[in-house]
Order: structure tokens, then sequence, then C-alpha cells
């Protein structure tokens, strides 16, 4: 057998392999050459950074996505000309370095948590193995998502091993790649992982307290979800149109239900309120390095929006705000489907093991519990990509948490399951665009979401039921045989 130690260097090549097979071999998106449709304007700006970003400028929102466009340009211009063939083709690498950085950043977690070698596989088939990273990423190469996955992963590991030279850096990159990353990077900057010792607070208003923000928080996103209902974005109204409003009553009560739970059963954690113990823990000069180091990354791209931010809004917090809430209407239990199509069973483990989920971050800090709040927000929704920042946290939290339900038997099958759900059998062949919610194309869209037809939705509907039913027989015996687990200082296992 193997040993352990070599791990890391076998996930890195099983990525690389995989990658540079996916490109050599593997079918791409041929929508606008291979550009996509977002990719167009990453494509424009890779090929021809200086002129499209420095002299004409973008929209403030994409002045905050260009590093890779930015990478890749530089890249290219010094081996060459910037073709869209050259800046396609560079996309590809970047994103195969991204996936593998991922993967090694993730062998590392799994020893700073300590956890048994089938839990480490099991993490890394859930990041590996799904829609989103196995077939999404390479078919439409042109997109920074495998970057913020990477990022996302980066910043997981700096958060848990306590680097905050890293954290910095990863906010940094997060600025000018993903936005919606920086608020969590330096979230775990400043409000660094606790030490072990931090004792509970055992108080009865705890649990009320915790369930009146989370009633007011499903209330707040069903007001705001009617009110786009009723009045979409300009421009947007085609997101009110896919809703099917004949089951809003239940749509929205399972948005409701699954909004408040979630938020609750995190929120009630008793060791998350003892903030005096936590705030005297945070005093000491790391504090003063993290706020140095949020300052000086705020600022940066401030004056870097101020530069080249000159071409309007572009995409704004309303206009996402109304997409998402919209998607989230398209119907009831769209969004968990949603989820388990594009990252696969890792999905279903995470609601089913969320108790657990919500102690392990009381362990990890109020900054673990903010990004499950995260996470829940996202979750309701049904573009699924948007919230590919946060899946790194989210396996390393659910393998984690479920540490000791890992066997080898169990990661084996776990794997099938997400090597199912990836569809990398599948042949998509988009390459006309027409009617998303019809055949052939829907090949493709029935993997995003909202753009899911209703046939297609029911199918994979049956597909999450049956993984569901796999994964409760697979861990339902977990407390008889799973072998005895010691409990190291972070509350991971180790078998």
């Amino acid at each position: 057998m193997i040993s352990r130690r070599y791990d890391l260097s076998i996930m890195a090549a099983i990525t690389a392999v995989f990658g540079i097979v996916t490109i050599a071999c593997a079918e791409r998106i041929g929508i606008n050459g291979g550009q996509g449709w977002d990719g167009m304007g990453y494509t424009l700006w890779a090929r021809d950074f200086s002129h499209e970003v420095l002299q004409k400028g973008v929209t403030i929102y994409h002045a905050q996505r260009l590093l890779p466009s930015a990478l890749i340009h530089y890249a290219l211009t010094a081996t060459g000309t910037a073709t869209d063939a050259r800046v396609i083709f560079g996309y590809q690498i970047v994103d195969v370095i991204a996936m593998v950085g991922t993967a090694v950043l993730w062998s590392r977690v799994a020893r700073t948590l300590s956890l048994s070698r089938a839990a480490s596989w099991a993490g890394f088939a859930a990041l590996s193995l799904g829609f989103a990273t196995a077939r999404h990423a390479l078919y439409y190469p042109t997109l920074t998502d495998p970057t913020a996955c990477f990022l996302g992963m980066a910043a997981t590991w700096a958060y848990l091993e306590d680097r905050p030279f890293a954290q910095i850096a990863v906010a940094f990159a997060s600025a000018f790649t993903w936005p919606a990353l920086l608020p969590v990077s330096l979230a775990m900057l400043v409000l660094r992982k606790p030490a072990p010792q931090l004792e509970r607070v055992s108080a009865r208003w705890i649990r009320w307290v915790a369930l009146g923000l989370a009633v007011i928080a499903a209330g707040i996103v069903c007001v705001a979800a009617w009110r786009w209902l009723q009045r979409p974005y300009p421009n947007d109204e085609k997101w009110a149109r896919y809703v099917h409003r004949d089951l809003l009553p239940v749509t929205f009560a399972a948005i409701f239900v699954m909004t408040a739970l979630g938020l609750y059963v995190v929120a009630r954690e008793q060791s998350l309120w003892n903030l005096k113990s936590y705030g005297k823990q945070l005093l000491t000069k790391r504090l003063a390095i993290a706020a140095v180091g949020c300052a000086l990354v705020l600022v940066a791209q401030r004056a870097w929006i101020a530069r080249v931010g000159t071409q309007g809004p572009g995409p704004t917090f309303d206009q996402f705000q109304c997409e998402h809430l919209l998607a989230a209407l398209r119907g009831p239990l769209w969004n968990i489907v949603s989820q388990v199509v594009y990252f696969g069973p890792i999905a279903l483990v995470a609601i089913g093991a969320w108790r657990q989920i919500a102690k392990r971050a009381a362990e990890w800090g109020p900054t673990a519990a903010i990004a499950l709040a995260m996470v829940v927000a996202f979750w309701i929704g049904t573009q699924s990509r948007q919230m590919i920042h946060l899946l790194p946290f989210l396996v390393t939290i659910t393998i984690s948490a479920t540490a000791s339900w890992w066997t080898t038997r169990r990661t084996l099958v776990f794997a099938v399951l997400c090597l199912a759900w990836s569809k990398l059998w599948w042949h998509i062949g988009y390459d006309e665009p027409a009617n998303a919610f019809e055949w052939p194309n829907q090949r493709y869209f029935m993997n995003l979401g909202p753009w899911m037809s209703d046939d297609m939705f029911y199918v994979q509907l049956a597909g999450a039921v049956v993984t569901a039913i796999v994964l409760f027989a697979l861990f339902r015996s977990s407390a008889r045989d799973h072998n005895p687990v010691a409990v190291d200082k972070l509350g991971a296992t180790t078998e």
C-alpha cells in the first residue's frame, strides 16, 4: 500500500493529468468560438489588456474581476501574440493550475485537521469530482470560477493554520478576481480562529435570540423576493417569467423554513456567544497586522477601481439580489436539486450533517458561523456557480464534522456517486445558441439551476432522491462499524 505521505503528490498528479487529458481530448463549449458569453469579456481583456482596460476602462464590477485576464495577457505577450485561441488555451492552463492548487491545499488542510485517510480522500472527491470542477471548469474555461475555488481553498487553509500574511495575499487576489470572497477572507483575517479553551455561555436566552434572528432573516428574504417578483430590476423580467407562480405558496414556505432553520441551527451554538472571552483573544499584535492588511487591500482595490472603473457601475448588488431571489423562486426544492447537480453528493451530506457542521463552526469561531450563514444565503438560490468560492469551506467543514463517518468503502462509494453527478460520461455538444429550455440545449442548461427545464428537474430530483437514499444507507451503520476515533485539539478525528 502506498504511504499516506504521498497523498498530496497523488492528488496533485491526478488533478494535473485529468486537466491535461481534458484539454487535449474533451469537448469545449462551442458558443462564440469557445469563449462562451461572459467569457467574451475575459477573452477580450486578456487579448488586449492595455487598450481595453487601462485605456478604455471597464465597469466598476468588472474592475474587480480582471486579475486572471491580466496574468494571461502579460504571459502571452511575453511569448508572442495574444490571439483568441491562445487566450482560451491560457485560461485552460490557469484553470488546471488552480485546480491542482486546490487539491494541494486540501491535502494540507486534511493534515492540519488530522483527518483520516478515508476522510481526506472523500474531501478530495467532493472538491474535484463534482460537475463544477470535473466538467464545467474546463468545458467553459474562460471564466474565473476555478480561480475563485482555489482562492476559497487558500482562505480556508490560511484561516485554519492561522497564517495572516497568506490571508492578506488571498484577500488581495480576491479583490481583483472574485469580490464576493473578499469579505469572507477579510473576516478570516481579523476574526481568527479561537483558542480551544474558549468556554461556552450557558443561557436560555441564546436560543430565543437565535430563533428570533433566524425568523427575522427568513422573513426579510421572503419579503425581498416578493418585492422583486412584483417589480423586477430593469431588464431582468425574464427571471420573473421563469417562476412557477402556481406553486409560490409552497416555494415561499420552503425558502422560509430552509433559511430560518439553517441559520437557527448555527446561531444557537452557545460557544459563539462568549464574545467577551473571544474579544480578549483577539487583542494581540496579530490584530494590528490584520488591520493594516485589511486597509492595504481595500485601499489598493479602491485605487484600482478609480483608475479603470470608468464605464459605469455594471451589475449592481440590487441586480444580483433580484436575480438571486427570483431564481430561488423558480420552484419548490429547485435550489436543493441545483446544488446537488452542480456540486454533487457533498451537498446532501452537508444537509444531513448540518447540526454537526454547526457545532464544528462554533469551535472554529464567529467567522466560520458567518461563512455558514453566507452558504445558507447562496443555497436558497439556484445559480449554484455563484457560490463556488464557498465550496472549499463547505467541503472542509462538512468532512471535518463527519470525519468519523468515513471508511475506505464509504469513500469509494461516495467517489462513484461524485463521478455519476460529474457527468463526465455525458456529451454536452452545445454549439448553437437557441432556446435554453429545449433539447438539445438542455444537455448543457439542465446543469445550471434556473435554466433547468421542468422535465429535467423531475429527472434530476429523482436522481437526488436515489443518491440521498444511498448515502443514508451508507452512513446509517456508522455508529456500529466505524473504528474507534481520537479527537484532537481542533475537534477533528483520526482513525
